[in-house]
């Protein structure tokens, strides 16, 4: 695993060393969830959570950011933390966002998972739509120590004559070294009231013990 961790932080310090990436703009949001949902998997049980968010955009597509949330995962540990950075390319219409980061989990089984990611979104007006693929080389807390590549597709879908109001789907699969392969998909709704975000949704995954399993799963978010 170090040797994957000291590749992510070469990479965060070239990235904070490029020329003119300083025009630091901040944004972030608290959160309060009733279940914390991580790929189809719950993070907190049947408990509610709690969630902060930070990001810094730096200038010539480069961004950070960093997390943190209240979790109940089996092992002992009462919270995740975790760190990325990553740049963003135009590509005609559409975005390309590559990113590295490290997720970390603090209590009586403290692990840091590292995972390179690429992502490719469009807005095409009647609907937004992103495909996704993250590596993580040693695994991620539903998969410890087994090489995991997770590709997904999502949308959403602005619901005419009501402009608060946005519909949202996603699906995703995990190829998991040496086990069985996960998929994971739901559907919601979120609803925007100026700097408030009410989000509803359904979630599923093809796991069926304490965390898979059907979940219908309420947030709400602050932004700022």
């Amino acid at each position: 695993m170090r040797r994957y961790g000291l590749l992510l932080a070469a990479f965060v310090l070239v990235s904070l060393g490029v020329p003119g990436a300083w025009a630091l703009d901040l944004s972030g949001n608290v959160a309060a969830h009733t279940r914390l949902i991580d790929r189809g998997l719950s993070l907190s049980g049947d408990d509610p959570s709690a969630s902060a968010e930070l990001y810094g955009e730096l200038g010539n597509g480069f961004y950070a950011g960093v997390n943190i949330a209240s979790v109940d995962d089996l092992r002992g540990n009462d919270a995740r933390l975790g760190g990325v950075m990553g740049k963003t390319f135009t590509l005609n219409a559409y975005k390309l966002d590559v990113s590295a980061s490290l997720d970390g989990f603090v209590g009586e089984d403290a692990t840091v998972y590292p995972e390179l990611d690429a992502r490719l979104s469009r807005d095409l007006g009647l609907f937004y739509a992103a495909v996704g693929l993250s590596y993580a080389p040693d695994g991620r807390w539903a998969a410890r120590d087994r090489h995991t590549l997770y590709s997904y597709v999502e949308t959403e879908v602005p619901i005419p004559s009501v402009p608060w109001l946005t519909a949202t789907a996603h699906l995703g699969y995990e190829a998991i070294e040496n086990a069985r392969d996960k998929t994971d998909w739901g559907l919601g709704l979120v609803a925007g009231f100026s700097s408030f975000a009410l989000s509803v949704s359904y979630e599923d995954s093809n796991r069926h013990a304490i965390r898979g399993g059907s979940r219908l799963v309420a947030a709400l978010r602050y932004h700022f």
